[in-house]
């Protein structure tokens, strides 16, 4: 069963066959469970790491031997460009064979080598009927008739439409002709609003449930599907056509109501466990994320900001726990903020929970929770600030800087244990800070007004007077001296107040990358947060192995920042990121970020799901240009910009 073929939405779910393989006490009743993915031995072995398998994932490099089973199928052309995307990076982690994949397929086999239950379906979303783990492992008895479908010897089989095979000849093996109408999943663009996993056409996603797009038109490969009573041992076919030759190769058995056997083609999978040597890097676990996400309140009826924070914060720290939700210096706003995740899943399952959560704790006191940097409609303050001593100094210090400070950003924090790296991974990362905001700008309107920008959050918290891109720091001691200096020069109350653009954080072990509005959904801040992480890690070893950080003036660097806030991703940016700092189209900027980080991404397992989003930021736009065209297709309602970009409760 090769996992590389299954959607991010189906693999480790709690709610799907695989959670039930994985929990269902297979070991206990004296069996084993194997995998077979056509990666290479180091991704497989990266996977089976990084989600803590417990048993083997073998390589079936090129499906060799998913082929000679009638398993393999090769992507169409129009499929084969998507998945040559960015993200996918299948000509790399199956070793020169993008085009061929496996089908998912499950097979419960026996200690004489014969398979008791077996399970296939093209239509990779659909679980497995009547798939009970250590159920069918008790099941394996042998037969003493030969039975049909639905019977205890012969497991259900299904064709490549998706329905049940009917005759005992076709149990064995069901081979449909070349042009075949087959129902293969679309390709996902698009991603569920609530549950963030992948969807064909996403329908604001309200129910959480992935559902294939339906058929998808002529396909030129055949889609062979395996039952029980098939041999699987024999490469050559059948002379009569049917499937491929049993047993001894030489006839055709229609039905083997005893089983099949498996026989030495699984011999020539490769372990990935067994003689695989793999990289200091590789076997290091990715370093750890986490989020903040800041939201404005809006009341239900005439969608403006409202001053309800401190009820709802109330009620969405009951829900969440403590730690997980707090006021900001508005008392229109609330912030998440997520525990520490290792993985995509964990990340994405986290962010789904908080916004589901606060979403729900903001319904009990009629208001909307709404991802977007700046209040769409309504000023959302403070005035009142927060009831909090230090949101009340801000007031008596900086006076009219406060007005209107209830702007709404996505803080990622990266884990960098030793102090000393996370300042000096700073100046490798300062001159990404204007890509990464012109890719996250959501804050178009303000007060009802198209304010002209992409990011308005941006400029509405730049006049903090320490707010901004870092300058380029020798190191930790050099770090703490500025610091102490412009929080002795009255610049800034304390050093969480130096709100640079990426910093060391002042109170966790992290580098926090504070520049992006926070995002519409949650697969766009996972994989966000995802792209941070890689960029983190880059730098880090750009330090380790003493690589120079460009030299960029901090003008630059913050008229760069302009920029971005001004016109999104859209137009040019001076490659701040390089030491000639030309100007260069965003989307070559994108390239080069890519190539970057793709090792990183591709290491940790993250590759799909930055490469979906940033693909989405290219063909649909940023959260800007999406709020706008919410607006224009509304007769300019920006009532409707809340609606669409309210978040559900859970």
């Amino acid at each position: 069963m090769g996992d590389s073929c299954l959607p991010r939405s189906r693999r480790h779910s709690d709610d799907d066959s695989w959670s039930a393989v994985h929990h269902c006490g297979i070991t206990a009743r004296g069996a084993r469970l194997v995998a077979v993915s056509p990666q290479i031995p180091d991704e497989s072995l990266t996977l089976a790491e990084k989600h803590a398998l417990a048993f083997a994932v073998l390589s079936d490099i090129g499906s060799d031997v998913a082929k000679q089973y009638g398993l393999a199928f090769d992507l169409p052309d129009d499929l084969a460009a998507v998945h040559d995307r960015p993200g996918f990076g299948l000509q790399r982690v199956n070793d020169g064979h993008p085009r061929t994949l496996p089908l998912p397929a499950i097979y419960v086999i026996d200690r004489s080598g014969t398979a008791r239950w077996a399970f296939v379906d093209t239509d990779y979303t659909t679980p497995a009927s009547g798939w009970h783990g250590s159920g069918a492992c008790a099941r394996l008895v042998p037969s003493t008739s030969s039975q049909r479908h639905g019977t205890p010897g012969c497991s259900r089989v299904t064709s490549e439409f998706g329905h049940p095979v009917q005759s005992p000849q076709a149990a064995c093996v069901a081979v449909r002709p070349c042009g075949a109408a087959a129902r293969r999943p679309a390709p996902y663009a698009n991603r569920c609003r609530t549950c963030a996993f992948p969807v064909p056409q996403c329908r604001r996603g309200r129910t959480g449930r992935w559902r294939p797009a339906g058929p998808d038109g002529d396909r030129a490969a055949a889609c062979r599907v395996l039952g029980a009573g098939t041999s699987m041992c024999a490469p050559t076919r059948c002379a009569t056509g049917s499937g491929p030759c049993l047993r001894a190769r030489q006839q055709c058995v229609p039905c083997l109501p005893e089983g099949l056997v498996v026989p030495e083609p699984l011999d020539a999978v490769t372990p990935a466990a067994a003689g695989t040597s793999a990289s200091s890097a590789e076997m290091t676990a990715p370093p750890t994320v986490g989020v903040e996400e800041e939201f404005v309140l809006a009341d239900r009826h005439s969608r403006a900001a409202v001053f309800r924070a401190p009820s709802v914060v109330g009620a969405a720290r009951a829900r969440l726990g403590a730690p997980h939700a707090t006021a900001e210096v508005s008392q229109a706003q609330v912030e998440t903020v997520s525990g520490v995740c290792r993985t995509a899943e964990d990340l994405v399952a986290e962010i789904v929970r908080l916004r589901g959560g606060a979403a729900r704790a903001a319904a009990e006191y009629d208001c909307l929770l709404v991802p977007s940097g700046s209040a769409i409609l309504g000023r959302p303050g403070p005035p009142p600030v927060a009831d909090k001593a230090r949101y009340r100094a801000f007031v008596r210090r900086f006076g009219p800087l406060v007005q209107d400070q209830g702007v709404n950003a996505c803080h990622v924090h990266v884990g960098v244990a030793d102090r000393e790296e996370a300042v000096r991974a700073v100046n490798h990362l300062r001159g990404w800070m204007p890509l990464l905001l012109a890719l996250t700008g959501n804050s178009p309107y303000s007060d009802g007004t198209d304010t002209g920008y992409a990011s308005w959050r941006s400029m509405v918290w730049g006049r903090w007077p320490l707010a901004g891109p870092p300058p380029r720091l020798r190191g930790a001691a050099h770090f703490d001296q500025v610091v102490g200096h412009l929080v002795a020069s009255g610049a800034a109350m304390d050093p969480a107040m130096v709100y640079w653009h990426v910093r060391p954080s002042p109170h966790l072990p992290t580098v926090e990358v504070r520049v992006a509005d926070v995002l519409p959904d949650p697969a766009a801040t996972t994989a966000y947060a995802l792209l941070v992480r890689a960029l983190v890690s880059c730098a880090v070893d750009a330090v380790r192995t003493g690589e120079p950080a460009p030299d960029v003036p901090d003008l630059l660097l913050r008229a760069a920042c302009w920029q971005a806030a001004r016109y999104g991703a859209n137009g040019t940016l001076p490659a701040t990121h390089s030491r000639d700092c030309a100007p260069t189209a965003v989307g070559r900027l994108v390239e080069e970020l890519w190539k970057r980080v793709e090792s990183y991404l591709g290491r940790y397992g993250d590759d799909r799901w930055v490469g979906d989003w940033l693909s989405e930021v290219q063909h649909r736009g940023t959260g800007s240009v999406r709020q706008r065209l919410v607006a224009e297709q509304h007769g300019g309602r920006l009532q409707a910009v809340v609606d669409e970009l309210a978040v559900p409760p859970a």
